[in-house]
C-alpha cells in the first residue's frame, strides 16, 4: 500500500470516527435535556442513564448515522485535498481518478464491516441492556 493510500484511509476514518463521536455526544445531550424529568418522575438519575441506558443507545445511533457520516467525511477530505491542490498533484503525476478512488473504496469497505459487525452482534446485546433499564425505570 502506498504513502497516499494510507494518508487517504487515514483521514476518512479519523475524520469518520469526528464526525460520529460529534454527533452521538450532541444527540445525547439532545435526548437528556428531552428525557430528564421523565427520568425523575419516575425515581430515575441521569447517572444511571449515563450508565446504563445511554451507551448502548449510542451504539444503535452510531450504526444509524454510519452512512451519513461516510458521505460527510468523503465530502470533507475531497473538498481538503482539493482545496490545498493536492488533488492537482496527484492528477499531473501520472495517478489516475480510478486509482485515486481506490483508498476510498478500501476506507468504506472497513466501514461496511465494522458496520455490519456491529449490526448483528453487539447490537442485540445493547438492546437487550437498553430495553432492561427501559422497564425497570419506566
Amino acid at each position: 500500500m502506498k504513502i497516499l493510500d494510507r494518508y487517504i484511509i487515514r483521514n476518512i476514518l479519523g475524520t469518520f470516527l469526528f464526525i460520529t463521536i460529534s454527533l452521538l455526544l450532541l444527540s445525547v445531550v439532545i435526548d437528556i435535556s428531552q428525557r430528564m424529568h421523565r427520568l425523575e418522575n419516575n425515581q430515575g438519575s441521569i447517572k444511571e442513564a449515563l450508565i446504563f441506558y445511554y451507551p448502548f443507545w449510542s451504539i444503535w445511533l452510531a450504526n444509524t448515522f454510519s452512512p451519513i457520516t461516510v458521505f460527510l467525511s468523503v465530502i470533507f477530505l475531497t473538498s481538503k485535498l482539493t482545496k490545498n491542490s493536492e488533488i492537482t498533484a496527484i492528477l499531473s503525476s501520472g495517478i489516475s481518478f480510478k486509482r485515486l478512488a481506490i483508498p476510498y473504496l478500501i476506507s468504506a469497505f472497513i466501514i461496511g464491516i465494522v458496520a455490519l459487525l456491529i449490526n448483528y452482534y453487539f447490537l442485540p446485546i445493547a438492546n437487550k441492556k437498553k430495553m432492561n433499564f427501559i422497564i425497570n425505570i419506566y
